[in-house]
């Protein structure tokens, strides 16, 4: 039978037809507002309307200056509303036309505010999201309302390519513009119609790297303008480098070269021809204000601004050095401007979404209200049902079930002093644990840093940080290889750090990773357990025993070659608290555990394999042991497929009797690790998937946090056999499935389910994998969209569905209409 992806309501389900239906009914969203906004765009006839595109958060509209957000519509096969490059017609504020990101349209457009969103045929591609031409940015004529241009990439032909509208996005014609086997990087319009491309003399890779890029074979680019739509090209400009971004804006063009090269910088125009370089603005970017007259430039800590006066450009000043600019990549921000006050301004960020200010960049607020996307990293909730996450660079707290939050620790708040730079707490580069084990007792951890609150978030103190005892933090980033706390004494809890280079392996021999308090967290002392071979990846504690706490050990970087990686395996460590704690290796010997599950029942664990010399180490199995890591086997997905087939298991988490395990795009369950792990979320619902969060489960993606409401219906009266029957029935299978509850009698363990349908006559219309493994004592839920097993739609009649198991053999009837 074909794999189905069906609406799947509890603990298992039943491969009948193939379909696109989502599993909404497993999450719901969370209402913490940010988003990775990348674009952004104000309309010059109404500049209280707004609009802003993150790549998988979603894109959103404001028609109030940024007080209040709202989603835009969603197109394409998987429903996505992703942008990249929006522009809106001058005179009306209503129509867009957008560069889409992951969705089988390269550019789509809107009349009704983005409220619904209308793919564009001439650039559609295929339902896997994949096109030929790939479009990256869409600019709109002031002089001629209702014109607009996208640029972008026909990978079929290798080459650049322009097209043009006349009607607001309705029709397209493709223009003479051409660049062959050449980068496109980006396009401006000026107020009189010209078009101005940057393109660099190399071809991107399918990984988007430049091929042959290297500082010794230097980039070269240019510059190019039409004044006739594209008819008719001049170049205007070369550079010994790599021409990133270009804005226009009345007569002023600048455009930022600023890779390798010897003439790296912003070079600027008054008349669209002669451009001159300015050696005192930051060369990262580039926005131009309506009049022209200045000049923004972001850095890595830093606004500047360089204004015209007279007859010249004056030197640049900054006007605000404030730390949220430092930890955000600086590569992702705009600054659009109110085309009515340019001291209006408003600038994306690649956490909070957009920020606003009103006096010219001095100072900016927060304004993402209703922005629902913000991507968090890890998170913990504690005992009182706070909840506490982590951004990219900052902490937020949750109350009233995650409906209210507030910003609670900014670890790097305060002013960037370059010459003495504290450390980079950038929560989202894999280093970061957050904990609660009790509602006044909150840790979080991130670069070898341990913060600890004691009064729900109000005051955040150190009570450890690694130091120089481990390689020095310009060479190399200290991370968290986990916390755990002791379920029995809430006294006691473990910690583990690991040294991560990137292109080396770091040296363990004499170092201590693993640390413990005994007094609530307060202190922190070394366990005293090194390795000479090996250091912590991953640490768990058994939630029975807690005197045992598992370790994964080993050490590896996306930049060395495989065959140095060292494989230390699964070890067990022994911690009564009065005999000095032990340590000895267990299993998986080819392996580097980076997650570890332990519930009272079974152990989880993935990692690197041995095997594996893939340059990102993808292939991370997930194996389970029943009788302490003794024995064990790989869990199942679905219908037979293993873990082979995911990119990799990111996490693995327990909770309320239910097993999490996520590859980053879908998220599967299972209530045994022996039995098939069904999933629960589709690829691409969630965004890619960044952790998962106990209590009872969360999980952070990029389009923001979510709440799994995928939970087992525990079966409530004794049922001695097996039962079954269908939902609504009859049914019309033109606009409705029917659900099949599958009652399994408690103490009787399934160990092979065969479901089958025939018809009345007794032939055989449609037949799932057999399933062997389910747990007994509960009611499962399936799906029958009236489709035979070549996906044909069945006959209105009477259809016999039956169940056919070791324990014994149960049939229902049901009656099919159209």
């Amino acid at each position: 039978m074909r794999k189905t992806i069906l609406l799947f309501l509890f603990s298992t389900f039943l491969s009948f037809y193939l379909s696109t239906r989502i599993y909404a009914d497993n999450f719901t969203k969370i209402p913490l507002y940010g988003g990775q906004v990348v674009t952004a765009s104000v309309s010059p006839s109404n500049p209280l309307v707004l609009y802003a595109g993150t790549t998988y958060g979603g894109s959103f509209v404001s028609k109030d200056g940024a007080v209040t957000w709202t989603a835009l519509g969603t197109i394409g096969y998987n429903n996505q509303n992703g942008m990249s490059s929006i522009a809106i017609n001058p005179t009306q504020p209503n129509v867009i036309v957008a560069v889409m990101f992951n969705t089988n349209y390269a550019v789509s457009r809107s009349d009704d505010y983005g409220a619904t969103l209308s793919g564009i045929d001439t650039f559609s591609g295929s339902e896997d999201g994949s096109q030929s031409l790939y479009m990256t940015k869409v600019v709109a004529s002031t002089k001629n309302p209702g014109k607009f241009f996208v640029l972008g990439t026909d990978r079929s032909a290798l080459t650049g390519v322009l097209y043009k509208s006349i009607d607001s996005g309705l029709t397209w014609e493709k223009t003479a513009f051409s660049a062959s086997n050449q980068t496109i990087q980006d396009m401006a319009i000026d107020k009189d119609d010209n078009l101005y491309v940057a393109v660099a003399d190399v071809w991107k890779s399918e990984n988007s790297e430049p091929i042959g890029q290297s500082a010794s074979n230097v980039i070269s680019g240019y510059l190019t303008k039409s004044s006739d739509d594209g008819s008719t090209w001049t170049q205007l400009k070369t550079f010994n480098g790599y021409p990133m971004y270009i804005q226009a804006s009345s007569g002023t063009i600048a455009l930022v070269n600023n890779m390798y090269g010897n003439d790296s910088g912003t070079y600027i125009s008054r008349d669209g021809i002669n451009f001159s370089s300015s050696t005192s603005l930051l060369h990262n970017s580039c926005f131009v204000t309506p009049d022209g007259d200045k000049i923004y430039a972001i850095g890595n800590d830093k606004i500047q601004t360089s204004s015209f006066t007279s007859s010249a450009w004056n030197s640049a000043v900054t006007i605000s050095s404030e730390t949220f600019l430092v930890l955000n990549d600086v590569y992702y921000r705009q600054i659009v401007f109110d085309s009515s006050n340019a001291n209006i301004c408003y600038m994306t960020d690649f956490e909070v979404g957009m920020m606003k200010s009103i006096d010219g960049g001095y100072t900016w607020s927060i304004v993402n209200n209703g922005m629902g996307g913000m991507v968090i990293v890890s998170g913990a909730k504690d005992p009182a049902g706070n909840m506490y996450v982590c951004s990219g660079t900052r902490i937020y707290k949750g109350i009233n079930n995650g409906q209210s939050w507030n910003m609670v620790y900014y670890p790097d708040d305060g002013p960037y002093n370059p010459g003495n730079p504290t450390k980079s707490h950038k929560f989202d580069w894999g280093s970061s644990v957050v904990i609660a084990p009790a509602a006044n007792n909150v840790f979080v951890g991130c670069a070898g840093d341990l913060w600890r609150t004691t009064d729900g978030g109000t005051t955040w103190t150190t009570v450890f940080s690694s130091g120089s005892n481990f390689t020095s933090e310009a060479a190399g980033t200290i991370r968290f290889s986990g916390i755990v706390w002791n379920n029995l004494n809430p006294t006691i809890g473990y910690f583990a750090i690991k040294e991560y280079l990137g292109s080396s392996l770091p040296n363990p021999a004499g170092k201590n990773y693993i640390f413990k308090s005994t007094d609530s967290g307060a202190t922190w002392n070394a366990l005293n357990l090194t390795s000479s071979d090996y250091s912590i990846t991953s640490l768990a504690i058994d939630p029975v025993d807690s005197t045992i706490l598992y370790v994964g050990m080993g050490d590896y970087a996306t930049y060395v070659d495989a065959s140095n990686n060292r494989y230390g395996g699964l070890w067990k460590i022994i911690d009564d608290g009065v005999n000095a704690p032990t340590w000895s290796q267990i299993a998986h010997t080819d392996k580097i555990p980076l997650n570890i599950c332990v519930s009272s029942y079974a152990l989880l664990l993935s990692g690197v394999e041995q095997n594996d010399n893939s340059l990102y180490k993808y292939y991370q199995p997930t194996y389970y042991s029943k009788d302490g890591g003794v024995t064990w086997a790989e869990i199942t997905i679905g219908d037979g497929l293993t873990t082979e087939s995911m990119n990799s298991t990111v996490a693995i988490k327990y909770s309320n009797s239910i097993y999490y395990i996520t590859d980053g795009q879908s998220i599967f369950a299972a209530m045994d690790p022996q039995a098939n792990f069904n999933k629960i979320v589709e690829a691409g619902e969630l965004g890619t998937i960044k952790c998962l969060i106990i209590g009872s489960m969360y999980s952070g993606a990029n389009k923001g946090l979510y709440k799994l409401t995928y939970a087992p219906k525990l079966l409530t009266e004794v049922i001695e056999k097996s039962k079954l029957y269908g939902y609504p029935n009859p049914f019309n299978a033109e606009s409705e499935t029917i659900t099949l509850k599958y009652f399994v009698p408690q103490g009787k363990t399934v160990t092979s389910l065969k479901v089958s349908i025939y018809n009345i006559a007794g032939e055989l219309v449609n037949e799932a994998p057999e399933e062997k493994y389910i747990v007994p004592g509960y009611a499962y839920y399936y799906s029958w969209d009236g489709k035979n097993s070549s996906g044909e739609k069945c006959a209105e009649g009477v259809y016999i569905v039956m169940f056919d198991s070791n324990n014994d053999t149960v049939k229902t009837k049901v009656v099919l209409t159209r």
